[in-house]
């Protein structure tokens, strides 16, 4: 009789134990099943404001002011149609990745399209009635975030500058500042990237963009050259050097997903 009632005691424990291994291993819903990460890195290997690192010229150069808008992403469903993600983002780097969260449909896709800079829309270059304080605070183009260009009616796109150190070898000389701001719609810049995902509701699909800063001054034919103020130095007056510059820029981005 008592070995009876151990034999149930453990049938009971072992059925309990199964019961909880199975409700632990059922996927539970996520509020926000897609994320965009986006980082910046130095030949790969991550970045810190400030910090000087070494150029394809040999020179040293560091960063001050990484920023950028991201906008009208969308993701490409195998049909060809497209699902809107967010119609615009605003980044302000400072070393460490950025990541925003999205609810989108569940699905397969064939890839994402997004662009860089602010949509002709929302930058009011062609609306003489435009104001700029109709973006509150939070709103990624309030005026707070230091991207508008009061002089040049719209948007900076992105911000890349920083420092650029020549004579590392001489004491108390002040390395040359570069200042490279992208605007004016001519350079909004459409980057479609072909890579096949699945998104469900019980995971999150990481879609990372990484940016490498030390690419963004050269291409396989072409090297700015920062030494020079005639190509150090860029808002949006010269566009042979802004196209120059969107080359490089195009250039320096990578995209994988995880």
């Amino acid at each position: 009789m008592r070995t009876s009632i151990i034999i149930s005691i453990i049938s009971i424990a072992l059925f309990a134990s199964c019961e909880y291994d199975s409700l632990e291993q059922e996927p539970v819903p996520v509020d926000q099943n897609f994320q965009l990460k986006v980082n910046t890195s130095f030949e790969g290997a991550p970045i810190e404001i400030y910090e000087y690192y070494t150029n394809v010229e040999g020179d040293l150069m560091n960063f001050e002011q990484i920023k950028m808008y991201i906008a009208d992403i969308r993701l490409i469903k195998e049909d060809g149609s497209e699902v809107e993600v967010s119609p615009i983002e605003y980044f302000n780097f400072e070393g460490t990745a950025l990541t925003r969260s999205y609810s989108v449909a569940n699905g397969n896709y064939t890839g994402i399209i997004y662009h860089v800079g602010v949509p002709t829309s929302m930058n009011g270059t062609d609306d003489p009635s435009f104001l700029i304080n109709q973006y509150g605070s939070g709103n990624p183009l309030n005026v707070q975030n230091g991207m508008y260009w009061n002089w040049n009616n719209g948007y900076r796109f992105l911000i890349y500058e920083g420092r650029l150190d020549t004579t590392p070898t001489i004491p108390g000389d002040v390395p040359a500042f570069f200042s490279i701001h992208m605007g004016k719609d001519t350079l909004y810049t459409t980057i479609q990237v072909d890579m096949p995902m699945s998104i469900n509701s019980t995971e999150t699909r990481v879609f990372n963009l990484d940016w490498d800063l030390s690419k963004t001054i050269y291409t396989s034919t072409d090297t700015l050259n920062l030494r020079s103020p005639l190509e150090s130095q860029f808002h949006g007056e010269d566009l042979n050097l802004g196209f120059r510059f969107q080359a490089c820029f195009e250039n320096a981005l990578s995209h994988s997903v995880e």
